[in-house]
């Protein structure tokens, strides 16, 4: 049988499994793809390291030309990660001709648009199922099985470190350090976890799924991104008390005014809704489409076995396309078009909001409150008083329809006016899932 041979640049975690997938399910492989897919080259830094696979076919190079000049290689894996080196390796191999399978969603996100035109220039397959929510197949999703539809919002819980710490504390009594501390313990959360909780990893993700969505350009700055370290376990208790949990958020949505809003924050959810159910390190992403209506698909979002899991059902798809690598390339690329991306569009764009205020426990502040909230034209939809101490009391409630320039313009004016207050907090409520 034909055999087709394979390139790593990198063979740490997600490498290793692929290597592993590949040996593991040859057979059954061969049989879908109609060629043998044999890893013969990687990229690594030192030969010596121990790898979590068997590596003893496998030749290590130390430089990138030994991959992108050799003839013999008919398909490149990049697997190692940032915006430079990695943009370096996919433009040579493109150039070379080179399919590409890729992994990198901070390189698509920040500089996307510059490598799926040179996949449309030289007519050279680019592809990234792996870059978002790992082992789940959304790329594909909606590429392929929703091309018929338009897409009218895409709303995700797709960083497993954030949704492992949410939903620990949700059932815990555990503080946020504590929890990230034992996600880092049981490898869900980088050493450096900053990427994961201050929302950056999620708003990559999120700013490639509107481009595909939406027909947009890859472009990360527009993305609205807050993370979760800032956020209080007694704000998950309180949202918790109003029927919700609280979960970090990824959003694309074409709003009413025609605007395109691309999100990550914390944001509350029903308890009834699906994606409220998506616990631990899970991943999920609903659609929502105007033909089909809602679409859900859940699994792990990282970890060897499922990113390597989207890895080589790329690889496949470009060894089925081979004899049409042409037209292939045409069709995954993300289409580039301004299609009105807005920096502000979460603080325009209205829905409830949760709302806390910590304030001394004196006369005059519920009225001063209401005051300054009829004032903005907010309307308070449910409100709720827990007393902290003789002398401390948490005000939490729930607007109607609202915007978060509103809430904020508001707050931001109570806090100037009263003393009394000592923290104000407020947090989006995800009403279009309903």
């Amino acid at each position: 049988m034909e055999a087709i041979n394979i390139a790593l640049f990198g063979l740490g975690t997600v490498g290793a499994g692929v290597v592993n997938l590949l040996q593991e399910n040859a057979n059954e492989l061969a049989s879908r793809a109609g060629v043998r897919l044999n890893v013969t080259k990687a990229l690594v830094r030192s030969a010596k390291k121990a790898r979590g696979c068997d590596s003893s076919h496998i030749a290590f190079v130390d430089n990138a030309d030994a991959i992108l000049n050799d003839e013999t290689i008919d398909v490149v894996v990049e697997l190692i990660g940032g915006t430079t080196d990695a943009f370096d390796i996919i433009e040579g191999a493109l150039k070379a001709g080179k399919p590409v399978v890729t992994a990198n969603k901070a390189l698509l996100a920040e500089r996307g648009t510059e490598l799926f035109a040179l996949s449309c220039e030289t007519k050279t397959p680019l592809l990234f199922e792996a870059a978002v929510a790992g082992g789940i197949p959304i790329i594909k999703t909606l590429q392929e099985g929703l091309v018929a539809n338009r897409i009218e919002w895409i709303a995700g819980v797709i960083n497993g470190t954030c949704n492992y710490i949410l939903s620990t504390l949700a059932r815990t009594d555990a503080e946020f350090d504590d929890v990230l501390a034992q996600a880092q313990a049981q490898g869900f959360a980088e050493a450096d976890p900053r990427a994961d909780i201050d929302g950056i990893d999620s708003a990559h993700k999120i700013s490639l799924l509107a481009a595909i969505a939406f027909g947009t350009q890859v472009d990360f700055a527009h993305v609205d991104c807050e993370g979760i370290a800032n956020l209080s376990r007694v704000d998950t208790d309180y949202a918790g008390d109003f029927g919700f949990c609280v979960k970090s958020l990824a959003l694309a949505r074409r709003c009413d005014n025609g605007e395109l809003l691309v999100s990550v924050s914390p944001t509350l959810i029903n308890k009834s809704h699906l994606l409220a159910s998506v616990s631990d390190e899970m991943n999920a992403v609903m659609c929502q489409t105007n033909m089909l209506g809602p679409s859900f698909s859940m699994g792990r979002g990282a970890g060897s076995l499922p990113t390597a899991s989207s890895v080589v059902a790329d690889l496949v798809d470009i060894v089925r396309h081979r004899e049409n690598a042409q037209r292939f390339a045409l069709i995954h690329p993300v289409v580039t078009a301004d299609a009105g991306f807005s920096e502000d569009a979460l603080a325009k764009n209205a829905s409830p909001y949760y709302v806390r205020l910590r304030a001394q426990d004196k006369p005059g502040v519920m009225a001063s409150l209401t005051q300054v909230l009829a004032g903005a034209k907010i309307s308070i939809s449910s409100m709720v008083q827990y007393p902290l101490d003789t002398q401390t009391v948490d005000i939490v409630l729930l607007t109607h329809m609202t915007t978060g320039q509103a809430v904020s313009q508001a707050l931001g004016s109570l806090s100037t006016k009263m003393s009394e207050i000592d923290e104000l907090v407020h947090y989006r409520v995800a009403d279009f899932l309903y």
